[in-house]
Protein backbone atom coordinates (compact mmCIF):
# COMPACT_ATOMS: atom_id res chain seq x y z
CA UNK A 1 0.00 0.00 0.00
CA UNK A 2 2.78 2.40 0.95
CA UNK A 3 4.57 1.73 -2.35
CA UNK A 4 1.44 2.50 -4.40
CA UNK A 5 0.90 5.78 -2.53
CA UNK A 6 4.49 6.81 -3.24
CA UNK A 7 4.05 6.08 -6.97
CA UNK A 8 0.89 8.19 -7.07
CA UNK A 9 2.59 11.09 -5.26
CA UNK A 10 5.59 10.80 -7.56
CA UNK A 11 3.44 10.87 -10.71
CA UNK A 12 1.46 13.89 -9.43
CA UNK A 13 4.72 15.67 -8.65
CA UNK A 14 6.02 14.92 -12.16
CA UNK A 15 2.78 16.24 -13.66
CA UNK A 16 2.98 19.46 -11.65
CA UNK A 17 6.64 19.90 -12.56
CA UNK A 18 5.81 19.47 -16.24
CA UNK A 19 2.95 21.98 -15.95
CA UNK A 20 5.28 24.49 -14.27
CA UNK A 21 7.91 24.03 -17.00
CA UNK A 22 5.30 24.54 -19.74
CA UNK A 23 4.04 27.73 -18.06
CA UNK A 24 7.60 29.03 -17.77
CA UNK A 25 8.30 28.26 -21.42
CA UNK A 26 5.08 29.98 -22.56
CA UNK A 27 5.92 33.15 -20.67
CA UNK A 28 9.69 33.08 -21.26
CA UNK A 29 10.15 33.14 -17.47
CA UNK A 30 12.80 31.69 -15.23
CA UNK A 31 12.14 28.12 -14.16
CA UNK A 32 12.52 29.28 -10.55
CA UNK A 33 9.58 31.72 -10.58
CA UNK A 34 6.33 31.12 -8.70
CA UNK A 35 3.31 29.85 -10.64
CA UNK A 36 0.92 32.51 -9.32
CA UNK A 37 2.48 35.24 -11.43
CA UNK A 38 2.53 32.89 -14.45
CA UNK A 39 -1.18 32.14 -14.08
CA UNK A 40 -1.95 35.87 -13.91
CA UNK A 41 0.23 36.62 -16.93
CA UNK A 42 -1.51 33.94 -19.02
CA UNK A 43 -4.98 34.79 -17.59
CA UNK A 44 -5.38 31.22 -16.29
CA UNK A 45 -7.39 30.38 -13.20
CA UNK A 46 -6.20 28.03 -10.49
CA UNK A 47 -8.53 25.14 -9.62
CA UNK A 48 -10.23 26.81 -6.64
CA UNK A 49 -11.02 29.95 -8.64
CA UNK A 50 -12.13 27.83 -11.61
CA UNK A 51 -14.68 26.11 -9.36
CA UNK A 52 -15.81 29.49 -8.02
CA UNK A 53 -16.29 30.79 -11.57
CA UNK A 54 -18.37 27.76 -12.61
CA UNK A 55 -20.49 27.98 -9.46
CA UNK A 56 -21.02 31.70 -10.01
CA UNK A 57 -22.12 31.03 -13.59
CA UNK A 58 -24.66 28.53 -12.25
CA UNK A 59 -26.01 31.11 -9.80
CA UNK A 60 -26.13 33.72 -12.58
CA UNK A 61 -28.26 31.36 -14.68
CA UNK A 62 -30.51 30.70 -11.67
CA UNK A 63 -30.87 34.41 -11.01
CA UNK A 64 -31.88 35.01 -14.64
CA UNK A 65 -34.26 32.01 -14.78
CA UNK A 66 -32.33 30.15 -17.49
CA UNK A 67 -31.81 26.89 -15.58
CA UNK A 68 -34.11 23.86 -15.90
CA UNK A 69 -37.06 23.67 -13.49
CA UNK A 70 -35.32 21.03 -11.35
CA UNK A 71 -32.85 23.65 -10.03
CA UNK A 72 -35.58 25.86 -8.53
CA UNK A 73 -35.26 24.22 -5.11
CA UNK A 74 -31.48 24.76 -4.89
CA UNK A 75 -31.65 28.41 -3.91
CA UNK A 76 -34.22 30.64 -2.29
CA UNK A 77 -34.43 34.39 -2.74
CA UNK A 78 -34.42 36.48 0.41
CA UNK A 79 -37.56 38.22 -0.85
CA UNK A 80 -39.32 34.83 -0.74
CA UNK A 81 -38.28 34.36 2.91
CA UNK A 82 -38.73 37.85 4.38
CA UNK A 83 -41.82 39.94 3.72
CA UNK A 84 -40.02 43.14 4.75
CA UNK A 85 -37.27 45.06 2.95
CA UNK A 86 -33.75 44.03 3.94
CA UNK A 87 -30.35 45.22 2.79
CA UNK A 88 -29.63 41.77 1.39
CA UNK A 89 -32.82 41.72 -0.67
CA UNK A 90 -31.80 45.02 -2.27
CA UNK A 91 -28.46 43.51 -3.27
CA UNK A 92 -30.13 40.51 -4.96
CA UNK A 93 -28.47 38.03 -2.60
CA UNK A 94 -29.87 34.60 -1.89
CA UNK A 95 -30.95 33.11 1.40
CA UNK A 96 -28.58 30.56 2.91
CA UNK A 97 -30.82 27.84 4.27
CA UNK A 98 -30.19 26.23 7.62
CA UNK A 99 -29.19 22.60 7.49
CA UNK A 100 -28.76 20.43 10.58
CA UNK A 101 -25.13 19.47 10.01
CA UNK A 102 -22.85 22.51 9.71
CA UNK A 103 -20.11 20.75 7.72
CA UNK A 104 -22.63 19.23 5.31
CA UNK A 105 -24.14 22.67 4.79
CA UNK A 106 -20.78 24.33 4.13
CA UNK A 107 -19.89 21.85 1.38
CA UNK A 108 -23.25 22.03 -0.41
CA UNK A 109 -23.84 23.85 -3.71
CA UNK A 110 -26.70 25.72 -2.05
CA UNK A 111 -24.45 27.23 0.61
CA UNK A 112 -21.35 27.78 -1.53
CA UNK A 113 -23.43 29.31 -4.33
CA UNK A 114 -25.12 31.77 -2.01
CA UNK A 115 -21.78 32.76 -0.47
CA UNK A 116 -20.18 33.21 -3.91
CA UNK A 117 -23.10 35.33 -5.15
CA UNK A 118 -23.14 37.47 -1.99
CA UNK A 119 -19.40 38.15 -2.11
CA UNK A 120 -19.40 39.09 -5.80
CA UNK A 121 -19.22 42.79 -6.75
CA UNK A 122 -22.76 44.11 -7.21
CA UNK A 123 -22.21 45.49 -10.70
CA UNK A 124 -21.38 42.06 -12.18
CA UNK A 125 -24.80 40.57 -11.38
CA UNK A 126 -26.71 42.56 -14.00
CA UNK A 127 -24.57 41.62 -17.03
CA UNK A 128 -25.69 39.12 -19.64
CA UNK A 129 -24.29 35.60 -19.23
CA UNK A 130 -21.47 35.90 -21.80
CA UNK A 131 -20.26 39.28 -20.55
CA UNK A 132 -20.61 38.15 -16.93
CA UNK A 133 -18.45 35.07 -17.58
CA UNK A 134 -15.63 37.05 -19.18
CA UNK A 135 -15.63 39.94 -16.70
CA UNK A 136 -15.84 37.72 -13.64
CA UNK A 137 -13.05 35.47 -14.97
CA UNK A 138 -10.84 38.54 -15.45
CA UNK A 139 -11.75 39.74 -11.97
CA UNK A 140 -10.79 36.37 -10.47
CA UNK A 141 -7.51 36.30 -12.39
CA UNK A 142 -6.50 39.68 -11.04
CA UNK A 143 -7.54 39.01 -7.44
Amino acid sequence: MHCILWEVCDSVFQLLTTLHNVLCALTFSSFYCHTTSLYKQLVFLKMKKMCLLELSKLIHKFHNHTLPQSYNSFFQRITETHSHFTGSSASQNHFISRVGCFWLKKSSITYQGAVAWSSMPQGFKSFSYGIFSEIYKSFLCLS
